[in-house]
This record gives C-alpha cells, structure tokens and sequence, in this order.
C-alpha cells in the first residue's frame, strides 16, 4: 500500500512511518479490500498535504477480557495534513460527500462498507486545522490452522 502511495505524492515531500508489530497474529479478513481501505486512506492523507508532511500507518492489538468477545485490531493512518473542519467530520463517511474539486464522494463511504462487512468500525479525529487520523477497529478472527487431508 505505502509503495503504491509513494507513486501518487508528485512534486510533495511526504514521510511515511510504518509501526506494525511482528507479534500482531495472522487474522481472517479480504486482503484485497482492506488494502482498498488503506489506499483510500493513505491517499486521502497525501491529497491534504500542501507541500510536504508525514502519513504514519501503525496497528494496535487490543485483547479482550470479556468471554464471547474477540480481541480487535486497532489499524490508525494518520496525516499531518490540513485537517478535517469538525462540521465535515459527521458527514465525510456518506457516499458522495466530498469537499474536494473533481472528488467523487466514494473513497470514504467505501471504506465505512468494507470495514462494517468485516464487522469492524471506522472513525476520523480531527482538531479542523493540523492532520487527521483515522481508525479502522477489526475484529480479529484467528486463521485456522488448515486441517491435515486424509487419504483412505
């Protein structure tokens, strides 16, 4: 994802940080899709930075003490772009929504669907005036360890 960003920064100098643990368990979700997801997310991050900035990208495990209640993934992408006016942050997620020139409105509504059929939520934060973060919650739902094939 962050190689594919770095094609589309153009004439800006963009930082990008990577924290992902190497002790975060494989989980079962759409590899695809939530590539999709971060490439939205990183890429709306780039287009609101002037003229040079940083996008950091780090993944949080969070386990659960409740019985029944899987632990979830905590994945933030975060910007030090323009920011978000607070009275945009309610409305940014619906599909057509955009306050960019030539913006179809669909990256962040598509990001919302993707997240929530994976059974996880997505939020932005904003102060309105310095960066944005994002945070995309997935519950984590183990890969099962493949069972062996028997042969009669």
């Amino acid at each position: 994802t962050i190689q594919i960003a770095r094609q589309q920064t153009g004439n800006k100098k963009v930082d990008f940080s990577i924290q992902i643990p190497s002790s975060l368990p494989a989980f079962r979700l759409d590899p695809e899709q939530l590539q999709q997801v971060l490439l939205n997310l990183v890429l709306n991050g780039i287009q609101a930075i002037e003229e040079e900035g940083a996008i950091g990208v780090t993944a949080v495990l969070y386990t659960s003490e409740a019985p029944n209640r899987p632990d979830i993934v905590e994945i933030s992408v975060t910007d030090t772009g323009r920011g978000i006016p607070a009275e945009n942050l309610e409305r940014i997620f619906r599909p057509f929504y955009t306050t960019r020139l030539g913006g179809t409105g669909l990256g962040l509504s598509l990001c919302r669907r993707v997240v929530s059929q994976h059974g996880g939520t997505v939020t932005a934060e904003s102060d309105g005036n310095h960066g944005s973060r994002f945070v995309v919650r997935l519950p984590l739902r183990e890969v099962e360890e493949p069972k062996e094939a028997y042969v009669n």
